[in-house]
Formats: structure tokens, C-alpha cells, sequence
């Protein structure tokens, strides 16, 4: 059946003065800043090689895509505010303001009237901005793979402390780039902080440098020191100790040091002895409240706590920095009070790894960061990421979550493990502070 031409006119005219509207009486914004879903085109948005989850979908308008404004801006750690009156969204983030307002085609970034290719939109109840504008006003590198209707975007380069973990064993070339014992630039440009693993406890509180992991003190041990000095690096030690070889915990060696006021004692000046000849200490006691629970779980995590005292303030009375090493908030070993340890220390090194998949999983990362930024402050978290469990484009990811959060910094285990890509992702990612 063909249909009456008057009928034909008059839904195009119908269609053709609703787009002539320009505002919606009850609001002030424009209406046609509230549109229909355009046909159903699926685009994958990675920042940082991780794909970006909408509650709407990317859209395309006049060629560019459109994304949710909130989403997009959080993927990217830009702090963003929305102005329900006006219809306007504001972000702000690495030095950079910006407003956009729905139906509007000038933007302003920074008091300044810029011009947009599209206005933004509202669909579904969502605010939609041009993805390559919001992205690249903030200094983000954007990459538009048509054949994939994929965008990339890769943030940009962060200040953050890097530190990397140091043992001789295959660590001399992955940080000088050449063999023992001439030391080249190498990956020196790309960390500012070598933490040295060459130290174990034992119950009685007593540093020894031959110990089970194999990290030996070598001879001539302060040839690797000297360059780092040369390269205007600072260099930490880290006292390592587990509650038992066998990663269950239980009532081992680290317990018992604890528990014992001499050996705590003992800990203390071997610790603050030690750092003489480094910029700070690395406190890497693991394995505490694998199977603690009630009563005893707060008798473990307060003896804990109540050690870390007694380091923290003979190592700062001394001059010298104390780190914590971590596990996991979301791990298994439960006997590690961060918000009250957190006051002590002046960094702590959450190990979000080692939950059994690699590459790690991002949102395991994601959720251990989350938790204990509810307990440390931003300023004081370094997020620890293990090249044994990670690709140079999960790594990438991982980065990212360490600039999305504004964390104080990344340390990298270790440095004989990781390979050119890594270090390329390392260096496009963040930039060490001195």
C-alpha cells in the first residue's frame, strides 16, 4: 500500500520543528540536547589498554564519538561536578577546568571559549560528551582504530615516586642496561628509588644477608650502591620476614619475634644500624593472620602495630624514611591494621598481587586499592605490581590505576624480570620523582 503524500509531508514537518526548538521552557537547556539512541553500533573505549564500562552506550554523532561524561572522566582520574540548573558539566584534573554545557556548542577550558565539532547530549538520562575533545583537552593521546570501532587513549604522563625492587641476581643489567660491573644509563631514567633485598630477620630480631630467598649481599656490595648515587637515585634497604616458608602463617618465626620484647628490641637496632648506609628502610613482614581470628587476630595485628612504633620512631629520630610492605587489604593475611599503621609509616607498599591469575585481575587491583584508601591517605599508598604476573599492556592498566587514584607512587618487583616492553609502558605512563 503506498502511502498519501500529505501524510508523508506532514511527518517530515512535524520531525522538522521539533528540531527547531531551541529550549525547553521548564529548564533553560536546549531541548534537542535530548535525543533518541542512534542505530545500535557497538564501540570499545580502552584507557590505559582497559576497556571502559558504560551504563549507556558510546554513540556517534556527526562523526564523533559521544560517551557518558562522569564514566569517561573517572576512568581518567579528573574530578567532575555536574550543575543541574544549567545543564553543565565542570571537570578538573592535571591542571586543566572545564565546562561543558548540553545543547551547547562553545566549551570553556580554563576561562576560555572553545568551539566543539558536536554540542553534548543527553540520552537515557546521561549526560554524552565528545570523547576526543573531553580527552585530548586534558592532554590524553587518543587513537581511533576504525576496522576495530575501538579508541584508545592513553592518559597522560603522571609525577609519581617509582621505586623498584633490586637483588643482583639478573637486577645490575635490568636497571644499567649492561653487565657487572659497568653501569650505563639503563632504566635509571624511569625510577627514582632502589630498594635493596638483600636482608632477612630470624626470630631473635638479627639481620643476616644469606638467608632463604636466595637474595645474597654479594661481595663488593656497595659497587651496586655507588651508581646508584651516580644516578641520582635514592636507594632503601628492606628487612624481609615471613611467618612461615610454607606462605600459611601461623605461630612462626615472625610471631615469635613479636612476641618476644628482646628480639623486638634487637630488631630495632639492626634495623637502624643498617639504614646508616641508605635513605630508608623497607619493612617487609609477611604472612601475619593467615588463620587468626577474634581475640587472637586483634593480639596479632596490635603486637604488629606496636613493633612498627618502635621502628618508626628510632628510624625517623635517625633521619631515615620507613615503608611498609603490605599484603592486600582484599588478600588473605588479615593481621595488618593499615589505619593505624598508616600514621607510622611515611609509605605504604600495598602488594595487590598474587591472587592467583595473571595477569593480576584488574578489578581485584582496583577493589584493594579502593579499601585501603579508606584507611591510608592517597599521599602515603604506593601500589606494588609484580612483572612475574604482568604484560606490558596489563601493566599499562595497572599504571593507570595508580594515576586514576592519585597515589604517591608504584614499586616495581622486580627489576631482572622485566622486559622492553615493560619498560616502554613504564616510561609512557609515569614520570619518577626525585
Amino acid at each position: 500500500m503506498r502511502t498519501p503524500k500529505r501524510i508523508v509531508i506532514l511527518c517530515l514537518s512535524l520531525a522538522l520543528m521539533a528540531l527547531a526548538i531551541p529550549f525547553s521552557p521548564a529548564s533553560g537547556i536546549p531541548a534537542f540536547a535530548a535525543v533518541t539512541p542512534a542505530a545500535v553500533v557497538h564501540y570499545t573505549i580502552l584507557v590505559d589498554s582497559r576497556a571502559v564500562t558504560f551504563d549507556v552506550a558510546p554513540s556517534m554523532r556527526n562523526g564523533r564519538i559521544m560517551v557518558p561524561f562522569r564514566a569517561i572522566a573517572e576512568s581518567l582520574g579528573i574530578a567532575v561536578t555536574w550543575d543541574q540548573k544549567t545543564g553543565t558539566a565542570h571537570a578538573s584534573g592535571y591542571g586543566k577546568n572545564v565546562s561543558l554545557q548540553v545543547g551547547n556548542f562553545t566549551a570553556q577550558v580554563d576561562g576560555l571559549a572553545v568551539r566543539l565539532d558536536v554540542a553534548p547530549i543527553i540520552l537515557d538520562s546521561r549526560t554524552l560528551i565528545p570523547l576526543r575533545f573531553f580527552s585530548e583537552v586534558f592532554g590524553c593521546a587518543v587513537l581511533w582504530d576504525g576496522p576495530a570501532l575501538t579508541v584508545r587513549i592513553s592518559s597522560p604522563v603522571r609525577a609519581m615516586e617509582v621505586s623498584a625492587w633490586y637483588a643482583m641476581d639478573g637486577n645490575w643489567n635490568g636497571l644499567f642496561g649492561s653487565d657487572y660491573p659497568v653501569a650505563a644509563p639503563g632504566g635509571t631514567d624511569a625510577i627514582g628509588t632502589v630498594i635493596f633485598g638483600w636482608y632477612e630477620m630470624n626470630d631473635a630480631g638479627m639481620l643476616f644477608t644469606t638467608g632463604t630467598k636466595g637474595w645474597k649481599k654479594p661481595v663488593g656490595w656497595a659497587d651496586a650502591l655507588a651508581p646508584v648515587r651516580q644516578y641520582g637515585l635514592h636507594a632503601d634497604f628492606c628487612a624481609y620476614m615471613t611467618d612461615g616458608n610454607d606462605g600459611t602463617g601461623g605461630s612462626g618465626p615472625l610471631t615469635r619475634m613479636l612476641a618476644n620484647p628482646y628480639a623486638r628490641q634487637n630488631a630495632v637496632i639492626a634495623l637502624v644500624t643498617e639504614s646508616a648506609d641508605y635513605d630508608g628502610t623497607n619493612l617487609d613482614m609477611e604472612g601475619l593472620g593467615f588463620s587468626d581470628t577474634g581475640e587472637q587476630l586483634t593480639a596479632v595485628r596490635q603486637g604488629f602495630t606496636d613493633f612498627v612504633k618502635l621502628v618508626s620512631e628510632s628510624l625517623h629520630a635517625a633521619g631515615k624514611t620507613l615503608t611498609l610492605t603490605l599484603h592486600p587489604t582484599n588478600g588473605a593475611y588479615k593481621g595488618y591494621d593499615y589505619a593505624a599503621l598508616a600514621p607510622l609509616a611515611d609509605r605504604i607498599l600495598l602488594m595487590a598481587y598474587d591472587y592467583g591469575q595473571k595477569p593480576e585481575r584488574y578489578q581485584l587491583v582496583h577493589e584493594a586499592i579502593d579499601s585501603a584508601l579508606m584507611l591510608v591517605p592517597k599521599e602515603k599508598l604506593v601500589l606494588g605490581i609484580s612483572f612475574a604476573s604482568e604484560t606490558p599492556e596489563s601493566l599499562t592498566a595497572k599504571l593507570g590505576l595508580a594515576k586514576q587514584h592519585e597515589l604517591a607512587g608504584v614499586s616495581l618487583w622486580r627489576l631482572g624480570l622485566m622486559i622492553e616492553g615493560d619498560w616502554a609502558a613504564l616510561r609512557s605512563s609515569v614520570r619518577p620523582i626525585r
